[in-house]
């Protein structure tokens, strides 16, 4: 592939995460206006868009990591790209612990509201901190694509 080709499909997979940006930002919204709610009706409709968008939206930060597609992208726009879909992917964890966190009528202990912050807190500590440590490691070499 030449290079134009490269940043044709780095231009294509930036959009998807613009596209994905404003879905997730959907699912936060409307996460966020459930909260006052006590019956919540249409619940299994939420949670089959976000299942459907979670599965949908975190393989393509692995591709850009991962594949063989991936490393012949420039290494700094695959990186700040891939992350991009792992944050969104984990703003969509968020949106699903704060719908779950507000229904009160799955919540039969305290520790299970616990063990859910705890584990989209520590997703979020864990990607962020995957994110400092491969951008440091990554761009100290050069780029074999574009140097």
């Amino acid at each position: 592939m030449t290079t134009e080709d490269l940043e044709k499909n780095l231009e294509r997979w930036k959009r998807v995460l613009l596209i994905s940006i404003g879905i997730v930002a959907m699912l936060m919204l409307f996460a966020i206006y459930d909260i006052p709610k006590k019956q919540k009706t249409e619940l299994l409709d939420w949670y089959c868009t976000w299942a459907v968008f979670q599965v949908f939206i975190t393989p393509p930060g692995f591709v850009l990591l991962i594949s063989k597609f991936g490393r012949s992208l420039p290494t700094r726009e695959r990186i700040n790209t891939a992350f991009g879909y792992f944050t969104v992917a984990w703003l969509a964890l968020l949106a699903f612990g704060i719908q779950t966190g507000s229904d009160q009528s799955i919540w039969y202990s305290p520790l299970a509201a616990v063990v859910l912050v705890a584990g989209v807190g520590g997703s979020g500590v864990l990607l962020a901190l995957s994110y400092w440590l491969l951008r440091r490691i990554r761009l100290q070499a050069p780029d074999d694509v574009f140097p």
